[in-house]
């Protein structure tokens, strides 16, 4: 008997080991990119129709305010026959309701040099970065993430001309690409144009306070340095824009909690009611028993999305 016909076969998460799928079976470790790849090459091989899938997880650490480099989520939906499966290594951080779409292998591919590309980049192997992020827009040069990866390449190489070059055509191509607006924000300050990076600033800060994710950034931010004030503020801003994400609710349930207002137990139960999974619910839950609350969740809302996922697959 194998190891996949005994379930004993399994692939640990690395986030930095973007891999060949072959590899990825024979080393047991991949990312998300990887790892996908690997999911989609046994399911073609099988007769399964597969396709690569882009979540767009809200990537609050894209606002920091370092240079920015882009990766995304991608995972798998396959259609054994039975309906449509979303395929991934966890789902704890996932909702079923952020908006995602399916790839073309090119632009899979794309994805997955750009991530090679970061990874050497990393590692100070400017050339060979630069090689593998030219692959990528070779294959897709209409994805401004991989124009802006293709900035920071040339702005840690010290070649400033060319990045500001490669972060134009990034916002040429998509004027509200905060990452590759938020890098020339920095590289034009850093070189003097002030006027411009004082436009790109107030940009930036204009898209930020409309971005509910900016808000929970900010939250958690706060949360995390003790300032549970500013926390439960931020959330609430949060919250305003964007009702319907549970974790905006929970940690405001958080921030309240630890400033010792009662209204703290009417915001678990919102987040218990809107958690989009069991794995989130049973989060929750434990958090509950560890706060020494017993808090009873209401039934859970049904939520709805035009580009709502289909059904989940979890691989252990």
């Amino acid at each position: 008997m194998t190891e996949l016909e005994s379930r004993a076969f399994s692939v640990y998460y690395d986030a930095n080991a973007t891999l060949p799928a072959a590899e990825v079976f024979s080393r047991r470790r991949g990312n998300c990119m990887a790892f996908s790849a690997l999911m989609v090459a046994m399911a073609r091989e099988l007769g399964i129709e597969a396709h690569f899938n882009q979540v767009m997880v809200p990537a609050t650490w894209q606002l920091e305010s370092e240079q920015i480099a882009v990766y995304r989520h991608v995972n798998v939906v396959a259609d054994a026959g039975r309906g449509q499966r979303v395929i991934d290594f966890n789902f704890t951080g996932y909702s079923a309701d952020y908006r995602q779409r399916q790839l073309t292998d090119a632009e899979a591919f794309a994805r997955y040099y750009s991530n090679i590309s970061m990874e050497l980049l990393d590692n100070g192997d400017y050339r060979e970065a630069h090689r593998y992020l030219q692959k990528a827009l070779q294959l897709n040069p209409g994805d401004t993430t991989l124009w802006n990866n293709l900035g920071v390449i040339y702005r840690r190489a010290g070649e400033a001309s060319r990045a500001r070059s490669a972060y134009l055509i990034a916002l040429q191509q998509d004027d509200e690409n905060l990452s590759a607006m938020a890098n020339l924000e920095q590289l034009s300050r850093a070189g003097g144009e002030l006027a411009l990076a004082d436009n790109l600033s107030h940009r930036l800060t204009s898209y930020r306070r409309k971005n509910p994710y900016f808000w929970y950034t900010q939250a958690l931010k706060a949360y995390r340095r003790g300032d549970y004030t500013s926390a439960a503020d931020s959330a609430e801003n949060a919250i305003s824009i964007e009702d319907l994400d549970h974790r905006f609710h929970f940690l405001l349930g958080m921030a309240r909690f630890r400033l010792g207002d009662s209204d703290y137990r009417g915001e678990f139960r919102t987040a218990m009611k809107l958690a989009d999974s069991d794995v989130a619910l049973s989060g929750y839950r434990r958090k509950m028993d560890l706060l020494g609350e017993e808090i009873a969740a209401s039934p859970r809302r049904e939520r709805r999305h035009p580009n709502r996922a289909p059904l989940w697959w979890w691989w252990h």
